[in-house]
């Protein structure tokens, strides 16, 4: 089983491309915007959700990475849930 070892890389844009991204979807943005007491509409606005994903090649990391750990860790996007540091998604069941 995978374990996090809390490098922060995989929530960091380290190329040199015009877009990589991270998905949310209605679910995703309902669940976290909720955790953070926002609504949808704004949690998009903010963290400018376009097309179901944050860029996070134009901004470099995630804009919830904060000191090498996701600070919506138990409200992650199920797109991070299933990431892995070797670049590979995990079936939804694994996690």
């Amino acid at each position: 089983m995978f374990e996090c070892e809390g490098c922060g890389q995989c929530c960091r844009a380290k190329v040199d491309w015009d877009f990589l991204g991270v998905k949310f979807t209605d679910d995703d943005v309902d669940r976290i915007s909720r955790h953070l007491g926002k609504t949808a509409e704004d949690f998009r606005e903010i963290y400018k959700v376009k097309n179901e994903f944050i860029n996070i090649a134009k901004i470099g990391a995630c804009p919830f990475l904060a000191d090498n750990r996701c600070t919506i860790y138990e409200v992650r996007p199920a797109y991070c849930a299933a990431w892995t540091c070797n670049g590979t998604h995990k079936s939804v069941g694994d996690y």
